[in-house]
């Protein structure tokens, strides 16, 4: 054997057991803990950790997660601890739930305890439901309770809708108080006529409003036509009405153009269109304001406002001329207002040339609040000259409190040079209250 070769040798049988004792060590709990406790609060930021994290767990032998949970339990912020400990539990209670339950019971801290319980239980009901249900209901009635049932439903309902919504009223029954909204959204989405036939034999009460809602929401998201003529039978009116406010809220997660179509349906409350516009333009704008400027001339205003309020519409300065062709109003107002500030705020020389070329008239307050801020900064004295031009019948007191509040933001020293409002209201009816006095 020549000198190299055994230089070579040793190196290599060193090298072996260096790896050797890194596995080893690799294997020990506190090792394991340490590394899931790592990949735990790096999941607290990155799907993929968290995800590594839940790979390693469920490769633990059976036989060492009781170590590997007791080392868990000893180091490591509780945040980190909570996250690793949980999917431990869970995959325990998959496994070897006696065992996980026992380990649960033992834990001091009472909200961990608690979540702890919930998943081991959760892990155990993926395994065996019926084994899971019959050993809750040997165990005492309160909250403990009432999460671990909402637990069980939670889980056979992704498998067996029916069969889910079969045990919350039996459980409902016995004094347990699943959560009811979880549960429906969940079958709702999976069979919603056993979820509705299942809701008919709830007792009223709050519980069986939150369980309409979500029927009507989750239903919505995936045959909101159908949705629709369930919530448009309701006998009660504000079941009705909820109901049918939760379809369109639900299908336009999934289908707005299905649901703006349901949505003008005759007779509908405002309030629900303005919501609806609201919540349409934080996905998409854009079709939300084209929608609106299809709605009667007394809804359009406030949609669009809600909208604008909302979000930005890729061409705002388009809006200008359909809302000024609506009557006057605060929505109208505050919309016109809203437009020229954004536009301004992208191209105040063209705002400015263009409010120059309006002629005088009872909209000149409404536009010249949607640029005051840009004026004060910048052409503090075409500001001041403009309102001065503006007859003191049309200085509407609502709209020189909120031109004046923006200009104190901008520039305070120019409040004292702001001419008199004593206009109450807008033509048609609102009123701002009160007058608002010079130099406030």
């Amino acid at each position: 054997m020549t000198g190299g070769f055994r230089i070579f040798l040793r190196l290599l049988l060193a090298v072996a057991g260096a790896v050797a004792v890194s596995r080893t060590q690799a294997d020990q709990p506190d090792n394991q803990a340490a590394r899931l406790l790592g990949l735990a609060a790096s999941g607290e930021y990155s799907r993929n950790d968290w995800r590594a994290m839940q790979r390693e767990i469920r490769n633990i032998p059976e036989a060492k997660l009781a170590e590997t949970a007791k080392a868990v339990m000893g180091s490591g912020r509780r945040a980190d601890i909570s996250l690793a400990i949980d999917e431990i539990c869970f995959v325990w209670g998959l496994k070897d739930p006696d065992a996980a339950m026992a380990f649960v019971g033992s834990i001091s801290d009472t909200t961990l305890r608690e979540n702890c319980c919930r998943t081991a239980f959760g892990g155990w009901a993926e395994s065996d439901w019926k084994a899971a249900r019959a050993w809750m209901g040997q165990q005492p009635l309160g909250h403990m309770q009432d999460l671990l049932v909402t637990e069980l439903i939670r889980v056979v309902a992704v498998r067996d809708p029916k069969a889910a919504l079969q045990i919350l009223l039996e459980e409902s029954a016995r004094g347990r108080h699943p959560q009811t909204w979880h549960i429906f959204a969940i079958c709702a989405r999976r069979d919603p006529l056993a979820s509705v036939k299942a809701w008919e034999m709830l007792p009223p009460g709050g519980e069986r409003n939150s369980a309409r809602t979500s029927i009507a929401r989750y239903w919505g998201e995936v045959q909101p036509e159908d949705a629709w003529r369930w919530a448009s039978a309701l006998p009660e009116e504000k079941d009705r009405l909820d109901a049918q406010e939760s379809v369109l809220l639900g299908a336009l997660d999934t289908c707005p153009e299905r649901a703006a179509a349901l949505a003008k349906q005759p007779a509908l409350p405002s309030r629900w269109l303005t919501r609806f516009a609201f919540e349409w333009a934080g996905k998409d704008a854009d079709a939300a304001a084209k929608w609106a400027l299809g709605l009667p001339d007394d809804m359009k205003a406030a949609a669009l406002l809600n909208i604008l309020n909302r979000s930005n519409v890729s061409n705002q300065r388009a809006l200008l001329e359909p809302l000024l062709g609506l009557p006057e109003g605060t929505d109208r107002a505050r919309a016109v207002a809203r437009v020229l500030d954004v536009w301004s705020g992208q191209n105040y020389e063209d705002a400015k040339t263009w409010l120059l070329k309006q002629p005088q008239g009872r909209d000149s307050l409404a536009f010249l609040w949607g640029l005051s801020r840009p004026l004060a900064e910048k052409d503090p004295e075409l500001l001041l000259s403009l309102l001065a031009k503006i007859p003191e019948d049309q200085r509407e007191a609502f709209l020189m409190g909120e031109l004046r509040t923006t200009i104190k933001r901008a520039r305070p020293d120019l409040l004292p040079k702001l001419p008199r409002s004593t206009a109450k209201g807008f033509v048609g009816g609102w009123s701002s209250g009160g007058e608002t006095k010079e130099g406030e």
